[in-house]
């Protein structure tokens, strides 16, 4: 260092140090500040570091009014000087320690810190972590001595504080470190200091060990990088108050302590009693840090293992209450799915194996004693609450199965729960093992879903566990003894009492409540489900347990491959039977089901399964629609069997579809739904496996059914005679008006859908129907719009063919029921739109037009229809009427346009019409010169014209 330079930087300096000592301006600090980022000589900045100093601790204590960004910056300013240099003398380090304690307190003595904007505090709180790290050992030597124990204490009390209550990340983190700075945990110190330094925090430990659990444990919203320096603080001053080697000189340090002091009374005297006692508080504030071993951050996780490493290889005497609790940390993170936490733990285990971290027990028998704890404590918890919950998730995929647990959340434990299952079957003795859950299953309805759940993976692990866990192999299990034991839990499963559970709080399968016979046939599950519905808990049960029992079947096939084809027989009908299931849930877990014992048995598809055993099926249904009262499934099993085969299915369900007809006759009531369920997808996959090509005149759709009637005859002879489309058609509607099952909403639209693909056959029949569709009540909305889309489709295949039908049986009534709900509609509010009369209106409104137009109505018989809807041109009527009105008046004025104008101008006349000579005399229209509730859609309308 040079005389030349130093004379340089003193000159640089002195300016703005003296106009900042005269002037305590905003503009002045930010000019210091900025002169100290510029390079200079460490030395030199040393030997100046009072004279830069001084006028910023003189600002601290002479300017306590002025405003807070000012002082910030004074602060950051000083923080600055003390990153550059080092503080060599104990006064200056204690007036400094001193004024920056007393900023961050409070004047109140009911608040520990003083009501400082955020960036204040955290401009001192980084301010005293500086002091701390550029202060020389001989002055930290001095610090940490009985007598500077209360302003450490105020110091550390008031940084824990800031780290419970603040919200501000950065600033918790910063108290944090300084807590940290404060306990020299941060700075390589020497032996001495880091003795002298146990010996302060020592009074300080349950405080700080008790604030830090409580962050660490806090919100998870406030960041794992809270939560990871709170773990961190906690260990390392554990190793630092509690650390063996340090124990050991404990009687020399105390001795040399002065004598007579007052304040050495506060110093703690760490005897082995103490030791004792604070391990035994310590071990319940270990109890609660266990739980971040599972916390969802890698992060975290990693910090608790070297947490639980760093206790164990520093304090293995002190803590040595805490070591299982501990080790079982360590131990539950080798599996972890992040490679550097199972890195970190494995190795962790061969240190501490290493070490002789118990006098009484080895390494290998503490982790027999934890096995042998968690293996006791697990029967207790399975017992003691139902585990398996049931969740409905719906995305973009169809609604699938969410298995939930109540004692956890992470996905991961049910992975190694299920690896779990699959060594036991894997190794285990596999009929014991079976016969003890089997007995769950059965005995017991509060574990029945968690014993299939645990049956159903220890099966999928009997060949080979999906384990990556190096162990040995076992012979292979006999085939035979396998499928013995899978068809014992197969038959448990099917048994009425477990399967045929409701899913819903429904009549059951459109069976009558009331219904004498049924009462006494239906199961008293079902029973009891009608008669005071379930609750929610209780379907949601159902729906789980019947999808773990059809996931179970899945996995058996997989096990079994080939060899679970001599239990198609019991397994099929069943499954086939949940597919058909109202509930979307159940009805997808049996599709997986099926595909996957389609895949295990080498079947090509779920197809090719129903075909290669539809004479079972059809058997199957056959006998149970003969005794349809006990069940009432039947029917949906052969609608599920038609809608996934093809059509070689035919000529094998011909008797059966013939059976179905007859046990319609037997079963009109509330069932004809069922059934009517069955032949709408009939008539669906039929047209789909023999597609007809539209045709505009009846000839071409004549000659095209006789084509499609001679392909089916091709297929086989005896399917156009009893199941062509024409005869389906024509007994159904026959059966329809004798039984008027037209009188049931549901089953109208059934009807309009079986319609609506056999249309082309015969639409004289056709419009009877759909005329008293439209003439239904008001609350048949749904009847009406279907109706409409009926006719529509009739009007494109037949054209003038049902004109006359319409306009003799259709059109009178449309106008007349116009006519009669204009009224209901006149000065509507907004909420109008959303009733049921509305809605009515608005599809006889917008569909008369299509119909009107496609059969194509003269202004003779389209006067009527205008007539019925002029009533809804009025300003009275909702918005959304008049602008159907509106749309339907300019379709017709396209089609008719002088028909139209003369009309309107029946209503209203807009404009005085002069004749084009003399000669003629002025004509006078009837309608009002004079504006009314009709002019302004009536001048849209003639706009147009």
């Amino acid at each position: 260092m040079s005389a030349t330079g130093y004379h340089e930087v003193f000159e640089r300096f002195k300016p703005v140090c003296v106009k900042l000592l005269r002037e305590h301006t905003l503009e002045n600090v930010v000019e210091l500040h900025r002169v100290l980022q510029e390079p200079v000589d460490p030395e030199i900045l040393q030997k100046i570091q009072e004279y830069i100093l001084f006028p910023l601790r003189l600002i601290q204590k002479q300017s306590p009014n002025k405003c807070e960004t000012f002082r910030t910056e004074v602060t950051k300013c000083q923080m600055a000087v003390l990153n550059q240099t080092e503080i060599t003398g104990f006064e200056m380090f204690q007036d400094i320690f001193t004024a920056i304690c007393i900023s961050l307190s409070s004047a109140d003595p009911q608040y520990k810190v003083a009501p400082l904007c955020e960036e204040r505090k955290l401009a001192l709180v980084q301010c005293l972590s500086a002091l701390i790290n550029s202060t020389t050992f001989s002055v930290l030597e001095q610090v940490y001595q009985a007598n500077f124990l209360p302003p450490m204490g105020h110091a550390v009390s008031v940084m824990l504080h800031l780290v419970e209550t603040e919200g501000m990340r950065q600033l918790r983190l910063a108290s944090i470190t300084c807590i940290q700075d404060l306990a020299v945990l941060n700075s390589k110190v020497s032996k001495k200091l880091n003795i002298l330094a146990a010996n302060v925090f020592a009074s300080f430990l349950p405080g700080i060990s008790i604030a830090m659990t409580k962050v660490a444990t806090g919100d998870s919203k406030q960041g794992h990088r809270i939560t990871k320096a709170a773990i961190e603080t906690w260990s390392r001053l554990m190793s630092l108050v509690l650390s063996d080697k340090y124990l050991n000189t404990e009687s020399k340090t105390t001795k040399d302590l002065e004598d007579g002091k007052p304040y050495d009374k506060l110093i703690v005297i760490r005897s082995p009693d103490w030791v004792t006692t604070t391990a035994k508080k310590l071990k319940i504030l270990v109890t609660k840090m266990i739980s971040l071993a599972n916390h969802n951050n890698w992060r975290v996780r990693l910090a608790m293992v070297e947490w639980a490493e760093t206790l164990l290889t520093n304090c293995t005497k002190s803590l040595q209450l805490c070591t299982p609790d501990l080790l079982n940390i360590v131990i539950s993170r080798v599996g972890d799915e992040y490679e550097k936490v199972s890195n970190t733990s494995q190795q962790a285990l061969a240190t501490l194996q290493k070490m002789n971290i118990t006098r009484e027990k080895t390494f290998v028998e503490i982790l027999e004693d934890n096995l042998y704890i968690i293996a006791t404590n697990l029967p207790r918890m399975i017992r003691t609450s139902a585990v398996l919950h049931h969740d409905l998730e719906q995305r973009n995929n169809p609604q699938r199965l969410k298995k939930s647990f109540k004692h956890f959340t992470d996905q991961n434990i049910e992975t190694e729960l299920i690896k779990l299952c699959h060594l036991i079957g894997y190794y285990g003795d596999l009929d014991i093992v079976l016969d003890h859950f089997l007995e769950r299953f059965m005995q017991s309805s509060l574990h029945r879903k968690q014993a299939a759940f645990i049956l159903n993976q220890i099966v999928l692990g009997c060949t080979e566990p999906d384990i990556s866990v190096d162990i040995p192999a076992v012979s292979i299990r006999e085939s035979d003894a396998l499928l013995y034991s899978v068809r014992m839990i197969i038959d448990e499963y099917l048994q009425p009492e477990h399967w045929n559970l409701p899913t819903d709080n429904q009549s059951d399968d459109g069976m009558s409540a009331t219904d004498s016979q049924d009462w006494l046939i239906v199961s008293a599950n079902h029973r009891r489900a009608k008669a005071s519905g379930l609750a929610i808990e209780q379907i949601n049960s159902n729906i789980l347990q019947i999808c773990l029992m059809l996931e179970g079947m899945a996995g058996f096939s997989k096990v079994l491959g080939s060899d679970f084809r001599p239990l198609l027989m019991d397994v099929l009908y069943p499954v086939l039977e949940k597919l058909g299931d109202d509930n979307n849930t159940v009805s997808q877990t049996a599709y997986t089901a099926l595909c996957c014992i389609s895949e295990a048995c080498q079947y090509g598809n779920i197809q090719e399964l129903i075909l290669m055993n539809a004479d079972y099926l059809v058997n199957s249904i056959s006998l149970r629609l003969r005794h349809l009262m006990s069940n009432p499934k039947a029917p949906l099993v052969l609608k599920v069997t038609v809608t996934y085969s093809n059509k070689d299915i035919l000529p094998v369900i011909d008797d059966t579809i013939t059976e179905v007809f007859e046990s319609l006759d037997n079963h009109y009531g509330e069932r004809s739904l069922m059934f009517l369920q069955v032949l709408h997808a009939l008539v669906v996959s039929i047209s789909q496996w023999f597609p007809v090509t539209n045709s505009t005149s009846c000839t071409k759709e004549t000659d095209t059914t006789d084509g499609l009637e001679t392909e089916v005859e091709d297929s086989s002879s005896e399917i156009i005679t009893d199941c062509g489309l024409r005869e389906i058609e024509t007994f159904f509607k026959d059966y329809l008006r004798q039984r008027h099952i037209t009188e049931t909403l549901d089953s109208k639209e059934t009807e309009m859908s079986i319609e609506e693909n056999c249309i082309e056959n015969d639409p004289k029949q056709d419009i009877e129907m759909e005329t008293d569709a439209i003439s239904a009540p008001p609350k048949y909305v749904i009847i009406v719009k279907q109706a409409f889309h009926v006719l529509s489709v009739l009007a494109d295949t037949s054209g003038d063919f049902i004109k006359q039908r319409v306009v003799k049986d259709v059109i009178p009534k449309v106008t007349d029921l116009l006519y009669k709900l204009a009224s209901n509609s006149k000065k509507t509010g907004p909420g109008y739109r959303f009733t049921i009369v509305c809605r009515l209106q608005l599809a006889m409104l917008e569909n008369t037009s299509a119909v009107c137009s496609k059969i194509g109505l003269t202004d003779h018989h389209l006067g009527p229809v205008l007539e019925a809807s002029l009533p809804y041109l009025g300003s009275g009527q909702h918005p959304v009427l008049q602008q159907a009105a509106v749309e339907i008046w300019l379709k017709f004025a396209k089609q008719q346009p002088d028909y139209v104008w003369l009309i309107l101008h029946n209503v209203y006349s807009p404009n005085t019409l002069r004749p084009p000579h003399q000669c003629f005399k002025e004509i006078q229209m009837p309608g009002s010169r004079t504006r009314n509730e009709f002019s302004e859609n009536i001048e849209k309308i003639l706009g147009t014209i």
